[in-house]
């Protein structure tokens, strides 16, 4: 049994604010009577005043239903991958505290089977061992365990971290780990900024299939089994575990509006991990907004007077993929500030959108949302 959890868990929690949500209803409901129809979803997140331990309300038009997403799912990787620094050093914050026990106590070993406890059941490191073979032994298990039922699909060995490529290894007298290795800090980068696939595979494969899914599942993305799922490493270099999506059939990367736009409140909140995790994974969202691919809801294709102005968009990350019956798909996350009044901000996740026209759409309903909302 693990020694420690194995997933951070959120401070923030989410609930459905009425007024919101009906503010991005009627934004549908006017856009259907301009004879437009709206397949995409949008999901809608108050940040409030920032906090990291606030309950954040959300509107939203289609919150729950699956769709194919493509590299939106990157930030799943992202945020997995500090999640996995933080369990590796948290692991042997643990062993050095059990030692610090053993060593005040006559009796040792023998006090903390008297207790009920005994070292392996606490983690205790063996200072013999790696301590990249110690996660292995002792946390792998508990990690093959919380994977997901869907992954039961792919071998033992996709769905476990590889440490080495991840983390840097301890060096001199510390027991901690001091960070990503360069090569994965690198791919993290590549991976969100330009949205390099090539980058994102080693990501995904370093983190593993089970520990990133199985943090979505502990961190509320996906409830009932459906929600943020991110199981191919867009090279092919990875067997993919599908899910089913309601615009591409089963998939590798999928997400609802709703618990994607959670995702990204979580990491401009600071409402999940620590400061310097949430800074960290900011740093690149926002280096994001300017990276080559410029997010959709700004672009010149869209209406002028429904384009959202890039100095708007403070965080963000998109994705654009094929469908199999033909035609591609676009989705976007991003932090907005001060669309109408300079001092709120929002989370907003939609999908499913398919061309320039479509994000025509988006942006006619967000802004009509955001105007009833703040009026």
């Amino acid at each position: 049994m693990a020694a420690i959890d194995l997933f951070p868990r959120p401070s923030l929690s989410f609930e459905r604010n009425d007024r919101l949500h009906r503010a991005v209803q009627d934004g549908v409901a006017a856009l259907g009577g301009l004879g437009r129809p709206a397949p995409f979803s949008i999901a809608i997140v108050d940040l409030a005043d920032g906090s990291s331990s606030a309950k954040l309300g959300w509107g939203a038009h289609k919150p729950d239903e699956v769709h194919y997403i493509a590299s939106s799912a990157k930030i799943a990787a992202l945020l997995a991958a500090h999640g996995l620094l933080d369990m590796a050093n948290r692991f042997v914050a643990a062993g050095q505290v059990t030692k610090a026990v053993v060593s005040g106590l006559a009796s040792g070993v023998g006090a903390l089977a008297w207790m009920g406890v005994t070292p392996a059941a606490l983690g205790v490191p063996d200072e013999k061992r790696p301590l990249f073979k110690q996660l292995r032994e002792i946390m792998d298990p508990a990690i093959d365990a919380a994977a997901p039922i869907e992954l039961e699909k792919a071998q033992r060995r996709f769905r476990l971290p590889t440490y080495e490529a991840v983390l840097a290894p301890p060096s001199g007298k510390s027991r901690f780990v001091p960070g990503f290795t360069a090569g994965f800090r690198s791919a993290l980068r590549e991976m969100i900024v330009p949205s390099s696939n090539a980058h994102a595979g080693i990501c995904v494969r370093g983190v593993g299939y089970g520990y990133l899914n199985g943090m979505m599942a502990a961190a509320g993305l996906r409830p009932g089994g459906s929600g943020v799922w991110l199981a191919g490493d867009y090279v092919g270099q990875w067997p993919p575990v599908r899910v089913p999506s309601a615009n591409d059939g089963e998939v590798a990367q999928a997400g609802t509006a709703l618990t994607m736009a959670k995702m990204m409140a979580m990491i401009v909140n600071d409402g999940i991990l620590d400061k310097a995790a949430c800074g960290a994974m900011r740093g690149l969202l926002a280096d994001a907004v300017h990276g080559i691919d410029v997010p959709y809801v700004t672009r010149s294709d869209v209406a002028a007077a429904l384009r959202i102005p890039i100095d708007r968009l403070t965080h963000t990350k998109l994705g654009y993929g094929p469908l199999k019956k033909g035609g591609a798909v676009a989705s976007e996350t991003f932090r907005l500030q001060g669309l109408r009044n300079a001092s709120k901000a929002y989370v907003v996740a939609y999908q499913n959108a398919g061309d320039a026209v479509l994000i025509d759409d988006v942006c006619y309903v967000l802004r009509h949302a955001i105007t009833a909302y703040e009026g």
